[in-house]
């Protein structure tokens, strides 16, 4: 018998009216439930291998989870891919923050914070925006993208058919489709950087990083991890790639992302 009641898909809107699509797990028993809000990365949904995983572990040991994809993204939230930014998406998050600590099944005093890739970014500008919030007891960051074009989608040549188009097209293979996202995303996402902001972040941070992710650099990672305050984590995975490819690297990630919720929010 499983240790927590089957997943609970939930709606809520965002701040221009869009429909937010999200998946909310939580141990049986009587709650409220320390909570998990998870941030997923710049082409995924909240359906990623490493969201998903991460969520049944935390569930087992008695966290309440929640799950969403942004608007305007390639997930079930409303909206168009072309009409992306990192300051809407931003948005989404806080947004997912109200829902959930508005919910019976989590404890408002008590949250962490989990981003991947874009998402970490995310994580990281709201760790720092919410630096004197009580209710923000840690974050995980995995492989996080500290500034926009520091990651792959910074390279020169990838930059100048972005601007010279307009937007940029691309495929995503795991998700089996193709997108569009208009030059807009990449000019707001150059507004932000966990490197200016480090200092600002005042709860216990976690990142996760593989020495083979060729999407964002460890390096920035080992840069970030210095500017950070104490309590703080760097946990490099030898030979990881930027989706964690391989069982062992997942449950590697799982097993520290679960540890450091469980010391600073549980």
């Amino acid at each position: 018998m499983t240790n927590s009641f089957p997943d609970k898909k939930v709606q809520f809107r965002n701040s221009s009216g869009q429909r937010i699509a999200g998946i909310l797990q939580f141990p049986r028993g009587d709650g409220p439930f320390p909570a998990i809000v998870m941030c997923h990365g710049f082409i995924s949904t909240k359906e990623s291998p490493t969201h998903v995983a991460l969520a049944r572990e935390l569930v087992e040991n008695g966290f309440a989870v929640l799950r969403f994809d942004y608007s305007d993204s390639v997930g079930e939230s409303g909206g168009r891919m072309e009409n992306a930014t990192v300051t809407h998406y931003l948005k989404d998050f806080e947004k997912a923050l109200e829902f959930a600590r508005g919910l019976k099944e989590m404890d408002a005093g008590r949250v962490g914070i989990f981003g991947t890739s874009l998402g970490g970014l995310l994580c990281g500008a709201e760790a720092a925006k919410a630096k004197k919030a009580k209710w923000l007891k840690a974050a995980v960051l995995f492989a996080p993208a500290s500034e926009w074009l520091g990651t792959v989608y910074g390279d020169p040549a990838i930059q100048k058919e972005w601007k010279e188009k307009g937007f940029l097209a691309a495929h995503s293979g795991r998700l089996y489709m193709d997108f569009r996202v208009n030059y807009a995303f990449n000019k707001d996402a150059a507004k932000y950087s966990l490197f200016r902001d480090a200092k600002k972040v005042s709860c216990p941070l976690l990142i996760i990083h593989g020495t083979a992710d060729t999407a964002v650099p460890l390096a920035d990672s080992e840069k970030l991890f210095s500017l950070l305050k104490k309590p703080k984590k760097l946990v490099v995975i030898s030979g990881a790639d930027h989706v964690l490819s391989e069982r062992k690297w997942l449950r590697r990630a799982v097993e520290e992302a679960t540890a450091w919720f469980v010391e600073w929010v549980k």
